[in-house]
């Protein structure tokens, strides 16, 4: 990396310890989290008058917030790996759709909230163990996220299965809606916040596959079209 390139400083607050942490992000990486906005937004910004959020604009991520955060990621699934559009822009609309059912989210936020989510979920498969009814609550839809083809249930079929499973007891509450806490303690190598940026990288790996493979794709509808004119016009001459 270019040691002259610019590079941008932001703070996150950890949701449970309240430990601030300092990441130096390089230009395109924060224009892909969405660093010149959202991130600033959490950071300086006046607190958000929401129930869920806190003084410093943590937001409180309630059971039915995290079950339309992965409705809205499953329906995104085409525009995360077609390339087409920014990661930026697509966070921010899935927090546009989640703002309008009352829950006051950044892009950023739903981005961070989805990798610790995806850390909880991997770290209960690297076990080869579900976890027990009660304790994780989103592992199935994560799964089904995560391994199928298809489009995932959406949030109605969610509530159904809910319903029909255990509900939390109140002792338990802390245990169900801290989904960000892994059930199984992994090596401490590899920093939180090495994880985030980690997250990061390979989303971005993802949409340059996506551009990759499109340009190919052009270039070899145009040999076709080209080699389509050439008989074309041989066809021509020989008349």
């Amino acid at each position: 990396m270019d040691s002259n390139e610019m590079k941008k400083v932001i703070f996150l607050k950890h949701a449970e310890d309240n430990e601030v942490y300092t990441i130096l992000l390089t230009e395109e990486e924060a224009k892909c989290l969405g660093a010149d906005n959202s991130i600033s937004e959490i950071s300086h910004a006046e607190p958000l008058h929401s129930d869920h959020t806190d003084n410093v604009g943590v937001f409180k991520w309630p059971h039915e917030a995290i079950l339309l955060l992965i409705e809205e990621y499953n329906l995104r699934q085409e525009d995360f790996t077609s390339g087409k559009m920014s990661q930026k822009k697509i966070w921010s609309l899935i927090a546009d759709k989640i703002k309008k059912h009352g829950y006051n989210v950044t892009g950023l936020q739903c981005f961070s909230k989805f990798s610790g989510l995806k850390r909880t979920y991997n770290g209960i498969k690297e076990n080869n163990r579900r976890p027990r009814s009660g304790v994780w609550p989103y592992f199935s839809n994560m799964d089904e996220l995560l391994h199928s083809k298809s489009p995932l249930i959406t949030v109605s079929s969610i509530e159904r299965k809910y319903k029909a499973r255990s509900k939390c007891s109140t002792s338990n509450l802390d245990i169900c809606f801290e989904d960000e806490k892994p059930i199984h303690k992994k090596s401490r190598q590899m920093s939180t916040i090495e994880e985030y940026m980690e997250d990061l990288r390979n989303e971005r790996k993802i949409s340059e596959e996506a551009i990759e493979r499109r340009h190919k794709e052009n270039i070899e509808l145009h040999h076709r079209l080209l080699n389509s004119f050439e008989k074309m016009l041989d066809i021509l001459e020989k008349k």
